[in-house]
């Protein structure tokens, strides 16, 4: 009877497995695989390698599709050809903050700020510090702050201060920034929620 069972859980898990892994998009596609707009985007970089506007469609569809390797691959060449742009520093660190690669998207949102000091690289880089307990992010939320910017901005950094607050067992400081976070635009959902994970 109990080998019955562990069998029958066995081949459970094994379904379970394999259908998470069909769930999942592939990593690399073949030219075949990809859709014929993305072929066409594919061959058009070969016949136009120098063109950034034409490569970045590229990357973005490839993400789209969830081939991120390629679409990693893509970026690096475009950031050969131009590692002085702000633009492409900032949409590498979005791709490897999607492939969870954190210290590869802390370096790119650092190497976006040194060219551009751009509050959305300034708080991607934030976020990212916050989550792991660096209080670097604070740092860089209080300098957003100080720019005055906007109310969206400052509601950003304030929530990024809570959840640093939050992760380091600072809950009286995490309340009151998320509280900040609500004060500053209403209709912030992640705010509320983390207000709710404190209580």
């Amino acid at each position: 009877m109990m080998k019955q069972l562990s069998a029958a859980i066995l081949v459970l898990l094994f379904f379970a497995c394999n259908q998470k892994q069909k769930q999942v998009p592939a990593d690399m596609l073949s030219k075949e695989e990809m859709p014929a707009a993305l072929q066409s985007l594919w061959e058009r970089t070969s016949l136009f390698p120098d063109s950034p506007g034409i490569r970045l469609q590229l990357v973005n569809g490839l993400d789209s599709l969830g081939a991120t390797k390629q679409a990693m691959v893509q970026m690096d060449t475009l950031l050969l050809n131009d590692s002085l742009n702000y633009g492409l520093w900032y949409r590498k660190a979005l791709l490897q903050e999607k492939i969870k690669d954190t210290l590869g998207a802390l370096q790119s949102y650092r190497y976006a700020i040194k060219i551009y000091p751009a509050p959305d690289a300034m708080l991607g880089a934030a976020n990212l510090l916050a989550e792991k307990k660096d209080s670097t992010a604070l740092a860089i939320c209080k300098q957003i702050s100080l720019l005055r910017i906007g109310r969206e901005y400052e509601a950003h950094s304030q929530f990024i201060s809570g959840i640093y607050y939050a992760r380091t067992g600072k809950k009286e400081k995490a309340m009151a920034a998320f509280n900040n976070t609500i004060a500053n635009q209403l209709n912030y959902p992640e705010a509320y929620m983390e207000k709710g994970f404190i209580l």
